[in-house]
């Protein structure tokens, strides 16, 4: 097993020994390693290679469970760093980034969000509310990670790749796009599944969406027309 993959192991272990890994959702590339378990390691689902892990809680972040996430990283060997613009705070190793973010809202939208049940505080971000309200439970490697459904997770990326300034990351965005979005308008009813998704988002939201799907891939585009 790759050392990154270790690492990342570890972390949901304890997250779920300190028991709220079920109350956070696995979002970002990380997810994808959880989408290839759920669809029995499908070749088609893509996984891309990335240093960062994100947790998304929610907001307000109300979780019912105390647990120190920095006592514990720390343990994993990672330095807690607090961002120098925004105030939230990360967690970084030679190897990996660990941060935990939560849907902006008004009127305080790029206010830090602080995490008291988690002793940690999270970077808000538009959008990520979707990866919250429409996930699901797999069970990977032992534990039970809440993570987006498939179909929210590439809606999202649609939602983000306009927001991109970093080339690579928009480039990785479109190409899970392409790759995940491809493989999922192919399945059973993935008509009713993305219709349901993008029927719960703004209108702003669904034409934002539907105008990256048109240009990056169109038979995903033509599962978003309501």
């Amino acid at each position: 097993m790759p050392d990154d993959e270790e690492l990342f192991l570890r972390i949901i272990a304890g997250l779920d020994e300190g028991g709220v890994l079920q109350k956070v959702v696995l979002i970002g590339s990380w997810a994808l390693r959880v989408y290839q378990t759920h669809f029995d390691n499908d070749p088609q689902v893509p996984v891309l290679t990335t240093t960062d892990v994100d947790f998304l809680v929610p907001n307000p972040p109300r979780l019912g469970t105390r647990f120190d996430v920095g006592r514990m990283l720390t343990g994993l060997g990672f330095d807690t760093d607090w961002a120098s613009v925004g105030g939230y705070c990360k967690y970084e190793s030679p190897d990996m980034e660990v941060e935990f973010l939560a849907p902006s809202r008004q009127p305080d939208r790029t206010k830090p969000v602080p995490v008291d049940e988690l002793s940690t505080v999270a970077q808000p971000l538009e959008y990520v509310s979707l990866a919250y309200d429409q996930s699901m439970i797999v069970r990977h490697h032992g534990h039970d990670v809440r993570v987006p459904l498939p179909e929210a997770f590439v809606v999202l990326k649609l939602l983000v790749v306009p927001k991109r300034k970093d080339s690579q990351k928009r480039r990785k965005d479109i190409l899970t796009v392409r790759e995940l979005g491809g493989f999922l308008a192919e399945l059973p009813d993935a008509g009713a599944r993305f219709g349901t998704i993008v029927s719960s988002i703004p209108k702003k939201w669904q034409r934002t969406a539907y105008s990256v799907a048109t240009e990056h891939c169109p038979e995903l585009a033509f599962l978003l027309r309501l």
